[in-house]
């Protein structure tokens, strides 16, 4: 029985996204299964993985990038964006004519933009340690952006939590409460956007404690 440390992190995040239609379908349902053939350092590029978690749970436009990363050249964005649907983890989920230009709208394909274990296992101890921190940075630059916001006000226990819990579980008891929260969070992601829903982010980490 190891000791397993479990950090979970979940704040509003509407001002991060520009609003969509709630009329829009909705992506269909990931399997973790399929989406194992990603090159990790493509997903885990600071700017890749910026993308992904943008239009993870919404299709969002070339605008409507440009408008979430207004740091990142258009060029540039689109050059990263022309990698990511060349590498296989973005998709074209639409696409039309605006004012004589084409505009697409980009969203994770359905099997998901994951890496396998076994991909990541071959990486660099360090270079993983690197990748996690860019996942962390990422994190803190989105709860930063929600609590600067002007419309954030006082910030309410119930719209940010964050603990860390130290359990221990068999390898079989963690799989399964991982597998219990991947459910969770599944049914919680197929419900349509709509009047009295906010945007939220839930950020999940764990791993065996020395």
């Amino acid at each position: 029985m190891n000791a397993c440390v479990f950090c979970i992190l979940t704040f509003d995040n509407a001002d991060m996204i520009p609003p969509q239609s709630s009329s829009r379908a909705q992506p269909p349902r990931r399997r973790k299964s399929e989406g194992g053939k990603l090159d990790p350092r493509l997903v885990l590029h600071p700017v890749h993985l910026r993308i992904l978690t943008a239009v993870q749970r919404r299709p969002l436009t070339t605008a409507q990038l440009a408008a979430e990363f207004p740091t990142i050249a258009q060029a540039t964005l689109y050059r990263h964006i022309s990698r990511l649907v060349a590498g296989g983890a973005l998709v074209v989920s639409d696409e039309r004519w605006v004012h004589g230009a084409r505009e697409r709208t980009y969203t994770v394909p359905p099997q998901g933009a994951y890496i396998s274990r076994e991909k990541l296992s071959r990486l660099p101890k360090r270079e993983i340690i690197g990748f996690f921190n860019q996942f962390l940075s990422l994190l803190s630059d989105g709860f930063a952006r929600h609590v600067e916001s002007p419309g954030a006000g006082k910030l309410h226990p119930n719209q940010v939590r964050f603990f860390v819990e130290n359990l221990h579980l068999t390898e079989g008891e963690r799989a399964t409460l991982l597998d219990d929260i991947r459910h969770l969070i599944e049914r919680a992601a197929r419900l349509p956007a709509g009047p009295g829903r906010q945007r939220q982010t839930l950020a999940h980490v764990s791993f065996p404690s020395p």
